[in-house]
């Protein structure tokens, strides 16, 4: 098994686990262990990656039968080490699983399936056809919307007080966001700004799960017009996102009234008071006590949802709230409360129990297992020594000719573009010296031999273009620390490269190469070993009973 072929066979296995069921004998192509390959597993693999098996379809397919017992016993590999025992493995698969059953409820709701039509996709692009300049306010709860709208109407700036209540980082200064069309912001905001009168503030608008807007349109004018062709894939994400938000939101709502969530007094400040003053001095904050993690900050039907959950989710997750905006990590303590909650409805409804929610977590469970497999036995033994990079090239043969030194003559130039008419003139006439009296520069021309490589830069530059021509050629104008440089080559010395004068990007290829050929070695070794604890049986014969998809046939376009 090569490195290539393992590459190859990464793609097999997630389309080979979505496949079960009951198979007779005759249907089985290999036996991996205790696993086996069906007609089924293979005609699924062959539909989808046949492209990438070039050659007769009988070559072809016993190649990519051969990938995908090598995967498995891969795999297989894995587990009799126990990899699959480890507690890194085990918290990885309980917090995949966690997340996947969460997103199976919120599938289950309908916001994976949601439709757009034509109709709607048609519509949105004609209110495009205008756009309007808008300052906006943005608060987190009602009371800071209604405190900035009362102070608007006792006269105050808009842009002043939007740069009061905004929360840092969430909006331009004064709330300018500029001119902007339909679609480019949530609903009911994007409606508000597209219908409301020029000059006229409006709100508060409650945007559910966001916050609380004002909004104050400046001008409307036409936007620049786009095709309904090239617009239509945009516009068609744009309100399958929508859909699939409102439906989200409204689910989640449910799920707050359904499990009765309920924040903790002082739950924000107590987060805040044990994450930020550590962060102000750069430092992590402390490991909580026994005490502290039990601490709650919010509750639900089932459980509740701890400084201590907390705590694990920052580290974790990577969603932080704006800890300058309390009520930014209110909502935040909120949601991850309601997360929890979607987890025991997805239980209660047994989603986990469906088959393709089995399958595709064994499929993310057999991936995790077989990259760090692969990493611990092949990637990292798999460093490359000078002597090793140099076998390779010695082996392949790899001796290009270089440049060992040259006699030519120099000329020196402030001018780019005098520069560029001396190495465009000087063919015509019988020499540099010449070209540069004929052009009266009055600059001089020197004679230089030089040893190459050389470390003065200036001959360094020249090296590539002395290298390319012929005795009594010419070198381009070419440019060296803010001057100009054109070389008439007299004579030149050229040998065969050696492992020591190779330039860098020429080892790191040997590098790589040699790196390559190693991780195909211990992979082979590898492979070895586990076949003989691990018994492999293939049915390559019976291969040719198995249809292997036609290429699809390219598309044209009759020009007319």
């Amino acid at each position: 098994m090569t490195l290539h072929a393992m590459r190859r066979a990464a793609l097999v296995l997630p389309i080979l686990v979505l496949l079960a069921g009951c198979e007779t004998d005759s249907d089985v192509l290999a036996r991996v262990g205790s696993r086996t390959i069906t007609r089924g597993d293979f005609a699924m693999v062959a539909r989808v990656l046949s492209n990438r098996y070039p050659g007769p379809p009988d070559s072809a397919k016993v190649h990519l039968l051969r990938d995908m017992a090598d995967r498995e016993l891969l795999v297989q590999g894995a587990i009799q080490e126990g990899v699959h025992r480890d507690t890194t493995f085990l918290d990885f698969r309980r917090k995949t699983e966690e997340q996947m059953l969460r997103q199976a409820f919120y599938d289950e709701l309908g916001a994976a399936n949601v439709a757009v039509s034509a109709g709607e996709i048609e519509e949105m692009h004609r209110r495009r056809a205008q756009e309007s300049q808008v300052q906006i306010v943005f608060t987190l709860s009602e009371p800071a919307a209604q405190a900035a709208a009362s102070q608007i109407r006792s006269g105050a700036d808009f842009g002043d007080v939007a740069d009061r209540f905004n929360p840092a980082g969430f909006t331009p200064p004064r709330g300018d966001i500029g001119y902007v069309q339909p679609g480019m912001l949530q609903l009911p905001v994007d409606d508000v700004i597209r219908l409301a009168p020029v000059g006229k503030v409006v709100g508060p608008v409650e945007a559910v799960g966001q916050g609380w807007f004002l909004v104050l349109v400046k001008d409307r004018r036409k936007a620049e017009p786009k095709t309904l062709a090239a617009e239509s894939d945009l516009l068609s994400t744009i309100l399958r996102q929508r859909k699939q938000r409102e439906v989200l939101v409204k689910a989640l709502d449910r799920l707050r009234g359904d499990y009765r969530v309920h924040l903790e007094p002082g739950a924000a400040q107590s987060l805040i008071r044990y994450v930020v003053p550590p962060s102000l001095q750069g430092a992590e904050p402390p490991p909580l006590t026994l005490r502290e993690s039990a601490e709650p900050l919010a509750s639900y039907e089932g459980g509740t949802y701890t400084m201590g959950d907390a705590v694990d989710d920052l580290r974790s997750t990577g969603q932080r709230p704006n800890f300058n905006v309390m009520p930014s990590v209110e909502r935040w303590i909120e949601m991850r409360t309601l997360e929890r909650a979607a987890l025991i409805e997805a239980r209660r409804r047994q989603l986990g129990d469906e088959p393709d929610m089995q399958r595709a977590l064994r499929e993310r469970m057999n991936d995790y297992l077989l990259e760090g497999y692969v990493t611990h036995h092949i990637l990292a033994q798999s460093e490359v020594t000078d002597a090793e990079a140099r076998a390779v090239f010695e082996r392949i043969g790899m001796h290009p000719d270089r440049l060992q030194s040259a006699k030519f003559l120099v000329v020196v130039l402030r001018d780019s573009a005098t520069a560029s008419q001396l190495a465009a003139t000087a063919p015509q006439t019988e020499g540099l010296r010449e070209a540069v009296t004929t052009a009266a520069l009055g600059v001089v021309v020197r004679p230089v031999t030089v040893t190459f490589p050389s470390d003065n830069p200036m001959w360094a530059a020249l090296e590539p273009a002395l290298m390319a021509s012929a005795p009594g050629a010419y070198t381009p104008a070419t440019p060296v620390a803010g001057l100009w440089v054109v070389a008439q080559l007299i004579s030149k010395s050229i040998v065969p490269q050696s492992y020591e004068s190779l330039p860098n990007e020429m080892r790191t290829m040997l590098v790589n190469q040699a790196r390559e050929e190693k991780r195909s070695q211990l992979l082979a070794a590898l492979s070895d070993s586990l076949k003989r604890t691990i018994p492999v049986r293939m049915y390559p014969e019976r291969l040719k009973r198995v249809p292997w998809p036609a290429p699809s046939a390219p598309s044209f376009t009759v020009p007319g």
